[in-house]
């Protein structure tokens, strides 16, 4: 994705950047933007010095579920798009654990992701402002994707959307360099100094219903494969599904355990 100074300062223009002068608030609050192509959300993060909880919606205009069979030299393509759930992720400094919660599942319903550390590279020379917060510039490799931060150190906490940590300042902007997907993450709302209760950076994790990130991928991927079974009875002996190479479009492609 090419990073279009003139198409960012036009979004920018529709930021509501707000100050609540509250001696006691120290927390920020900030909504973004992510897009990709195939839909758009509003998501939000709320973090501490320490502390973060980046929350997403279900989106109304959800991908639908859907199974699409599409010839090609005698041979069939099968899409299975996926399901858009809500969910909060929450981080803190002390360690590279992510606790992610989706409220309406009846298991599975907190994942505990071991992150790999973000080696970042700054980029004093390039700048840009967003509204009154000037932003440097950094680049980094994340589970095999090239990726593209811009941050203010005048918000002096090392959180951001999603995932994206450990920066000298808030992270504003992410956009994922090369990505057939397209995915941009772009703040369009910030109130700082904000106030908000501790308790609310934090959750309680039902033990009974707790799984490692790794857990849930592989997990994924054998659900994959016998709904592709189930697929293929239904279809009788005349048609055949061709196992082939797959490859990850996600930002995720590589993870450490593989």
């Amino acid at each position: 994705m090419k990073i279009c100074t003139t198409a960012c300062f036009a979004v920018l223009s529709f930021l509501t950047f707000s100050k609540i002068c509250r001696a006691q608030a120290k927390d920020i609050y900030v909504e973004y933007k992510f897009e990709n192509v195939h839909y758009s959300n509003n998501e939000f993060l709320i973090c501490s010095n320490s502390k973060s909880k980046y929350s997403t919606s279900a989106l109304d205009s959800a991908i639908k579920a859907s199974t699409t069979y599409k010839a090609e030299n005698n041979n069939y393509v099968l899409q299975i798009p996926g399901v858009i759930e809500e969910s909060s992720l929450y981080l803190n400094t002390d360690d590279n654990f992510a606790t992610i919660h989706y409220p309406n599942r009846a298991s599975s319903r907190f994942i505990i992701d071991s992150l790999p550390d973000l080696n970042w590279k700054i980029l004093p020379d390039s700048s840009k402002m967003f509204g009154p917060y000037p932003c440097q510039k950094a680049e980094a490799i994340f589970r095999g994707t090239e990726i593209i931060a811009y941050f203010s150190t005048d918000l002096p906490y090392s959180f951001g959307p999603w995932k994206f940590k450990n920066l000298p300042g808030l992270i504003l902007e992410v956009q994922v360099k090369n990505s057939p997907l397209g995915e941009h993450w772009l703040a369009t709302r910030i109130v700082y100094p904000y106030s908000t209760a501790d308790s609310a950076l934090s959750i309680k994790i039902d033990d009974s219903q707790k799984i490692t990130f790794k857990e849930y991928i592989v997990n994924t991927r054998k659900e994959f494969e016998e709904r592709l079974r189930r697929i293929q009875s239904q279809l009788g002996s005349n048609v055949k599904i061709t196992k082939t190479e797959s490859y990850r479009t996600a930002i995720e492609k590589k993870y450490e355990w593989e």
